[in-house]
């Protein structure tokens, strides 16, 4: 299963290079404006808030990202007005992954060093909880919009309440989604966040949520199976005729593949 969705993930991405590009300039938007919010050098009370926006904005910015990765995980096209109209289609669940990142946030930079600086055992265990409940959901998170666009009837905690079952019921695979984020971030960095950037961490994410959600749908056609009887062979059949036989040498050579 992980080698298909890096295979799929990378060539999704490179299918869709140049909007994915244009996608990304929004995430270079973001960070200049989280960069601002601070060199203005305000008070702290007030550059929290002002970061809080820019929270928001990015809740914005990846609910419209959400659908263009949704787009091209389920192999079509969005358009940029079927785009935009993911905000107000999915609003209540973009506010709920803003609430979602906000606490993130908030528990990084101001909740868990609060804690710490009081010196006490209480200030202690204070902030190893919030630290645990930070890492659950920053996991969550990864899977939030995705699952709000695959399973679109569900209301915005209910969402939430099924990214929390799947992180704890895919943990070593939630895990190394994280390390693929994480590595695609330092490319990105690499490339000046023109890619594969945030577009591109939310059609691994996507594709990611798409594959775990064939095999629960196996489960429930198969009421009594065993995860580890699950033969993923067999599962991404479908989604492997799809994708093609492809390869490196294909995509830079394509005359020779």
């Amino acid at each position: 299963m992980i080698g298909f969705f890096i295979k799929k993930s990378f060539f999704d991405g490179w299918d869709n290079l140049l909007t994915m590009i244009g996608v990304n300039l929004g995430a270079i938007l973001i960070l200049a404006a989280a960069y601002g919010a601070i060199a203005l050098g305000l008070p702290d009370a007030v550059t929290m808030v002002l970061l809080l926006a820019v929270v928001f904005l990015y809740s914005i910015y990846a609910t419209i990202t959400a659908r263009f990765a949704y787009s091209v995980s389920a192999y079509s096209k969005a358009s940029v007005g079927e785009m935009f109209h993911a905000i107000r289609e999915h609003f209540s669940h973009l506010f709920v992954f803003f609430l979602l990142n906000a606490f993130i946030f908030l528990a990084c930079f101001f909740i868990m060093p609060f804690y710490f600086s009081m010196g006490n055992m209480v200030g202690l265990v204070l902030c190893v909880l919030i630290f645990w409940a930070t890492v659950i959901a920053a996991l969550a998170q990864v899977y939030y919009l995705p699952l709000a666009f695959y399973m679109d009837e569900d209301k915005a905690l209910k969402t939430l309440k099924k990214c929390l079952l799947v992180v704890g019921d895919n943990l070593p695979f939630t895990l190394f989604l994280a390390l693929y984020n994480l590595i695609n971030l330092v490319i990105s960095v690499l490339l000046a966040f023109l890619m594969p950037s945030y577009s591109g961490i939310m059609i691994g994410q996507m594709n990611a949520t798409r594959l775990l959600l064939l095999k629960y749908d196996y489960i429930e056609a198969h009421p009594g199976v065993k995860k580890k009887d699950i033969i993923w062979e067999d599962l991404l059949y479908e989604e492997k005729e799809r994708v093609g036989k492809r390869s490196l040498k294909g995509m830079i050579f394509p005359w020779k593949d």
